[in-house]
């Protein structure tokens, strides 16, 4: 067991890892250790997450760490103490989710997303439309307020979409790391790697540390989230997952990188770590940059054009791996309607390309070499550069037309070619209306046509007049026509199960923002309920103090009553004894009974007929009076009594003092006439 002081630092893991550390390979003898499945298998039974298909090289550096604290050897050991210990459970927990991120973490990363990606993300939304960006394994919320930033940053570089809308969520498995994020309030020390500006823009100061201004806050929602087994957040412009894959198993990773693909709107980008891969998806995305891993969504899925060094378009598509991209996935309705569709496509369907309004190419199929070739020079995608002779100018003549009028134009029998490679070629173009994606686009068929005297007539000729031949062609004909009929019952199938999955997947969506409205609802409740305990806290520490204070009072008051022993006896506003000192328990006399007594019963005790008056006339006047009363020996010396006011500390005459003077003194009235309040 290793020293505890020679442990390393922490690692950063935050949601499923966290942000921000190197991979680590997961062992056959991790993976088979009983002892190590026990104690996540008892960490997973008292309600906490489930690490057991976590890379366990990680997992048990942690767990060694909680057990050298407690003198543990063995992992079983420390197994028992899971189950006896709630506090060990709760510690192991949050050591597993232990999160250590910063702003503008990586700074060639953020600085390809704010000079490229932030701004055509911006310049792809409409004005008043919303972008959307998530950060799972947001930790304590730094890079989800960097994105923040930086969105905002190339928003206000746009005034034409001044009127957009952004939202970032940050999610991550920690509710400690979450509540932290939601506080906003960081160090002067985890600022330093911000750009000035944003530090001036962005942040206030609060107390001795830095906070995020709230027109920041405001865009960032934090949840609580668990990648692996909440829905997604889905529609999304940016998802930004950092080192937090390098830490799950190959088999959770296949099965979390499907869920940024359908999280993210085409066009979408993904940023992942340095040390991360797609993986299974990867032919599902584009690499905006491989070596930053920053990847895009096709904005038309499927439709890729070919290399530039692919030896022309000619060369036909390119064969398809035999894995897919999903090749560990399992065969949905949905993935076996799109394979056979990209098979129909590639046996089928004829030669075409889709081109843009300006005759910029986008997708190829088939086998288009014949008809269209790479131009001389720099690479050149345009259908009007790349027709050969003979399609060109039909081409542009006819392009306008097409796309002005919304109609399909047929352009027969144009003869491409010289020689043995002279063809007749029928060419359609057809406009797109719909999807509103594809609108402003057509589609251009090519089919060639026979000539006539060409070889092909002349054997179909020849066989014409073979009736053996004309029987196997008839035979092959029923063929087809059978197999046509099996096809367009295929796809007619095949469209309802599209329909149905269609209406499958559109609820889901509308669960899934019904879902987000209420997590999103929560969270507010949680801040708002936040707000309130440290409310309590700040009422409970002032209650606290005013007790302390009140107890060293009234302890001060004990100890000068206690020493200097005089007699005194504390009416209330309603002249009823409320407390009397000790020194006046045998002058009066008085019991602790006689709490409450009444100012009458009092001045029959004193053997003071007048007290009431002279109370009464000290109300009144609210100056000290002085009286002798008869002491308990006959003819003996009398006892003076004086009479003042009693004050609160607010200047509120409330009651009334009876001080018994120790020493005999001229009797006096301060304030009144002399003896006023003798008795009688």
């Amino acid at each position: 067991m290793r020293d505890p002081s020679q442990a390393p630092p922490p690692t950063e893991w935050s949601e499923a890892g966290g942000a921000g550390a190197r991979p680590e390979q997961r062992s056959d003898s991790d993976a088979d250790d009983p002892a190590l499945e026990e104690v996540l298998r008892v960490l997973h039974a008292s309600g906490q997450h489930d690490f057991l298909q976590y890379k366990r090289s990680t997992l048990r550096r942690r767990i060694e760490r909680r057990m050298s604290l407690h003198r543990l050897v063995s992992l079983s050991d420390y197994a028992n103490l899971l189950r006896t210990s709630v506090q060990e459970r709760s510690l192991l927990a949050r050591e597993l989710l232990i999160g250590v991120t910063s702003f503008f973490r990586d700074r060639e990363v953020w600085e390809l997303l704010r000079q490229r990606v932030l701004p055509e993300l911006v310049d792809a939304r409409e004005d008043g439309t919303e972008l959307r960006a998530w950060v799972p394994g947001c930790s304590t919320g730094q890079e989800a307020y960097t994105l923040a930033m930086a969105l905002l940053e190339a928003l206000q570089a746009r005034p034409d979409r001044a009127r957009c809308r952004l939202v970032v969520y940050g999610t991550d498995l920690s509710p400690d790391a979450v509540a932290n994020a939601r506080r906003a309030v960081y160090t002067e020390r985890e600022l330093q790697e911000l750009p000035p500006a944003w530090r001036r823009n962005h942040f206030v100061a609060h107390g001795s540390r830095w906070r995020v201004v709230s027109s920041v806050r405001d865009l960032v929602v934090f949840a609580e989230h668990d990648l692996l087994a909440s829905p997604p957040f889905i529609r999304l412009d940016l998802l930004t997952c950092r080192n937090v894959l390098i830490y799950l198993s190959a088999s959770l990773q296949e099965r979390v990188l499907p869920l940024f693909h359908y999280a993210l709107k085409p066009g979408g980008m993904l940023v992942l770590g340095a040390s991360e891969s797609l993986g299974p998806v990867e032919e599902r995305f584009e690499a905006v940059d491989p070596r930053l891993r920053i990847f895009r969504r096709p904005v038309f899925e499927g439709l890729a054009m070919p290399p530039p060094d692919a030896g022309g378009l000619g060369a036909g598509p390119q064969p398809s791996p035999a894995a897919s991209a999903f090749a560990g996935i399992p065969l949905t309705p949905a993935r076996l309607q799109e394979e056979v569709d990209r098979l129909l496509l590639q046996e089928f369907a004829p030669p075409l390309v889709l081109a843009s309004a300006q005759g910029d190419l986008l997708y190829v199929n088939g086998q288009t070499g014949a008809y269209l070739e790479p131009a001389a020079g720099r690479a050149n995608w345009n259908l009007f550069a790349m027709a050969r002779t003979g399609l060109r100018e039909a081409l542009q003549h006819a392009w306008p037309r097409v796309l002005e009028q919304g109609i399909q134009v047929e352009l027969p029998q144009l003869t491409i070619g010289e020689g043995p490679e002279r063809r007749v070629v029928h060419v359609i173009i057809r406009p797109l209306a719909a999807p509103a994606a594809l609108a402003g686009h057509a589609f251009v068929l090519f089919r060639d046509a026979e000539m006539p005297g060409s070889p092909l007539a002349r054997k179909r000729s020849r066989r014409a007049r073979d009736r053996l031949v004309e029987a196997e062609l008839a035979r092959a004909r029923a063929d087809a026509q059978r197999l046509r009929e099996d096809m367009s019952t295929s796809q007619e199938e095949l469209q309802a199960a599209n329909e149905e999955l269609k209406a499958s997947n559109e609820e889901l969506q509308s669960t899934n923002e019904e879902l987000q409205s209420i997590n999103e609802e929560l969270s507010g409740s949680r801040q708002a309920l936040q707000a309130a305990h440290d409310a309590l806290q700040e009422a409970h520490h002032v209650a606290q103090v005013t007790a302390l204070e009140r107890e060293r009072i009234e302890s001060d008051l004990y100890n000068l009553l206690a020493w200097i022993q005089p007699a005194v006896i504390f009416l209330d506003g309603r002249l009823q004894v409320r407390r009397f000192s000790e020194a006046a328990r045998p002058r009066v006399p008085l019991a602790d009974a006689d709490e409450g007594l009444p100012l009458e019963a009092l001045a029959e005790r004193l053997r003071w007929p007048r007290l009431p008056e002279t109370v009464a006339q000290v109300l009144r006047t609210l100056q000290p009076a002085i009286a002798v009363v008869p002491g308990p020996a006959p003819g003996g010396a009398g006892w003076h009594w004086r009479v003042v006011p009693y004050r609160t500390v607010q200047q509120v005459i409330s009651g009334v003092l009876l001080i018994l003077d120790a020493a005999p003194a001229e009797v006096e009235t301060a304030g009144a006439p002399p003896a006023a309040g003798a008795p009688r």
